[in-house]
């Protein structure tokens, strides 16, 4: 079988390790763009704390919360279902 072949192996890996890298530099430029375009200062308030940062650290922390938020409710469910079966 073709599949068991350490070369054909080899490139499937290759071939995705160079996807994964291309649409990462693509997603990087556009994030870079975003923030160079956005870097007006926002004021944020929390209790009696006040910041003054700029838009684009305000977007990429929202993203990462929602991120950490849906990895930790995907690793909840994986665990669940590990103690169902």
């Amino acid at each position: 079988s073709y599949i068991n072949n350490p070369v054909f192996t080899w490139y499937m890996w290759y071939d995705t390790f160079i996807t994964t890298l291309i649409l990462t530099i693509f997603f990087g430029l556009i994030i870079a763009f975003f923030a160079t375009q956005n870097t007006g200062s926002v004021s944020l308030n929390l209790l009696t704390y006040s910041f003054s940062v700029p838009i684009y650290v305000v977007v990429a922390g929202a993203l990462l919360v929602g991120l950490l938020f849906s990895w930790l409710v995907i690793m909840a469910k994986s665990i669940s279902t590990g103690f169902a079966m």
